[in-house]
């Protein structure tokens, strides 16, 4: 078979790529960006002047609700998972990948954010996405120092040669003798330009990610095409090695406008389109750029390869970086993806903003209604004799104040009150069965949200049966984005370092700095992950670890257990006490004296 030629991967390419923005812009996009307008309490557009325009926000209070019960089971510990060894002579290893794990993920990037917007997106948009990728690019920085000696200066020099970087002195001042002999203060600006090399984890907007309209799973493993499409500045794909010229001659476009998605995501922002930028700065134009992953046979041997594939503008040109195609053999898609709820044999999954949409509407036209009902009832109409009328009548009765003066000739007969029948009890009830449904479908209740005023008149039993019940489905989402969504996204992390270009990561490890090189690690199939250390009550696993460590120490006189394990129940303790440091309570067994 013939190798694929370089037209005919682009015309692939482009072919995917126009029906997956195709896919993305029917209907699952339209939906999500009415999900948005919902989240905002937008107005519907069947709003009438004169009545209530009030819009009830229970996408945003359910989804609101439940986000803090998930951030605790995933970062109420200090580590997000554990690799937990299956044998003696893995436990060291598996506890220096897990503390490097969760370093890169808290320390290295906002570990804490990258969940929460993660999540977000997932029970908000079906499915939330997160990339991972090594920022490789040369990144320049501006120093100057004042008044310094010349030992001072060369010092700082010196240092700064050690950061393997290019160091260029623009500018220095000073050093001249004066009448004591003594030489002046000295100055100097420095130039220091080098190689970054860090690995990234970011959440990605899920209108920037095209996947196969015919992908039938959650996670992108086989996947025959997945991109993100990005806009990126002229400037910035420069200094990641991509052609000038190239880049430079790609046209200007402006995301935020041409996605409806987008768009919404920032029609309150009074969001113009400024086209004025490819005329004063030609290194600040944003152009549109494709990352693709497909799977195609590029070498004719029969067996189709996943390639990362870099294409700019509409048309799937390649691009060239560091003087050849942006074209390479890749292990895998650097993306994760999360869904709360799942769909079987689909990629797009639902998402709990869905579950609440037709209850923030109904809800919506009953109060709604129910506020016009009382406007109504606390304002009758007035009805007048129309031959009783005058035009001071007519005048006072465009007046809304309240305690107004009607002057009617007629006298007080001529003047009566339609009151209408008041229905707000009937509102209230309606809007009482809705937020029923809603903690059906959800979870979300007054009760695990600590607002319930008249629990304590009802039962304990009953109280803790609801507590159960709504707090099994918003661990099940837990559960789902642990098995479906972290634990992959950790062990993807664990064989990206390891193939990575980093040789040496500097971190302390029980109390000491140390120096780790992932590229040492070993594939690490024969190891599980523990996701959500936080998961439950954490007062109760506290009982729960005391009443264990009552019988170790039990044990350890029989000989049964030994301190590395009343080390380890200890330390669970401190950990799920809100304590990181747990060295400074109960330090390693073998650290201590005999």
């Amino acid at each position: 078979m013939a190798k694929m030629k370089k037209v005919e991967l682009e015309s692939l390419l482009a072919s995917q790529q126009n029906n997956a923005v195709g896919a993305l812009n029917g209907t699952i996009g339209q939906h999500r960006s009415s999900l948005m307008d919902r989240y905002n309490a937008e107005p519907y557009g069947d709003e009438v002047a004169d009545r209530s325009k009030i819009v009830m926000t229970d996408i945003r209070d359910t989804i609101e609700s439940i986000k803090p019960e998930i951030m605790d089971i995933f970062c109420g510990g200090d580590k997000v998972v554990e690799f937990s060894p299956r044998g003696d002579d893995d436990v060291d290893a598996a506890n220096q990948e897990t503390e490097v794990i969760n370093h890169i993920f808290y320390q290295k990037n906002d570990g804490f954010m990258v969940l929460y917007t993660w999540f977000t997106d997932a029970l908000l948009l079906k499915n939330g996405y997160v990339k991972r990728y090594w920022d490789n690019r040369k990144v320049t920085e501006i120093e100057e120092y004042d008044d310094l000696d010349e030992q001072e200066i060369l010092s700082i020099i010196s240092d700064l040669g050690e950061l393997d970087a290019e160091i260029e002195i623009l500018e220095h001042w000073g050093g001249e003798p004066s009448e004591d002999g003594s030489m002046s203060p000295m100055g100097v600006k420095i130039k220091i330009t080098r190689e970054l090399k860090e690995y990234k984890i970011e959440p990605v907007p899920p209108e920037e990610i095209l996947v196969s309209p015919q992908w039938h799973k959650l996670s992108f493993e086989g996947c025959p095409f997945v991109a993100h499409r990005s806009s990126m500045t002229v400037s910035d794909l420069i200094g990641m090695g991509f052609n000038r010229k190239q880049v430079e001659a790609l046209p200007e476009v402006d995301d935020k406008l041409d996605s409806e998605e987008a768009e919404t995501r920032f029609s309150g922002d009074n969001y113009e389109e400024n086209g004025i930028t490819s005329a004063t700065d030609i290194s600040m134009k944003t152009v549109r750029v494709y990352e693709n992953y497909i799977r195609a046979d590029r070498d004719g041997d029969g067996i189709a390869e996943l390639l990362q594939v870099f294409t700019g503008g509409e048309d799937g040109t390649i691009l060239k970086r560091n003087g050849k195609d942006a074209i390479e053999e890749v292990r895998s898609t650097p993306f994760n993806t999360a869904c709360p709820l799942p769909v079987p044999h689909k990629h797009y999954g639902l998402s709990i903003a869905e579950l609440v949409e037709d209850l923030q509407r109904i809800r919506t036209v009953l109060v709604r209604q129910m506020l016009d009902n009382i406007a109504m009832t606390n304002n009758p109409d007035i009805v007048v004799d129309e031959d009783e009328m005058s035009e001071a009548t007519e005048q006072d009765l465009q007046l809304t104040q309240v305690g107004r003066v009607l002057r009617i000739p007629g006298g007080i007969n001529s003047l009566t009150h339609v009151q209408p029948p008041n229905s707000a009890m009937q509102s209230l009830q309606g809007i009482e069965y809705v937020d029923t449904l809603r903690a059906e479908r959800t979870g979300v209740t007054a009760y695990n949200q600590g607002m319930d005023a008249d629990s304590l008149n009802k039962t304990l039993g009953g109280i803790k049966a609801i507590m159960s019940a709504s707090q099994k489905k918003i661990l099940m989402i837990a559960r789902i984005f642990a098995e479906t969504a972290v634990a992959p996204m950790f062990l993807d992390m664990h064989a990206d370092l390891r193939a990575g270009p980093l040789k040496k990561i500097a971190m302390e490890l029980n109390g000491e700095w140390i120096d780790v090189n992932p590229r040492t690690w070993k594939t690490r199939a024969d190891m599980t992950v523990n996701v959500g250390l936080g998961t439950g009550d954490r007062d109760i696993q506290f009982t729960r670890l005391g009443f264990i460590l009552q019988q170790q120490k039990e044990g350890l006189a029989a000989g049964l257990v030994g301190p590395e394990h009343l080390h380890h129940t200890l330390t669970k303790m401190v950990e799920l006490s809100g304590f990181k440091d747990v060295s400074a309570f109960f330090p390693e067994p073998g650290s201590m004296p005999p």
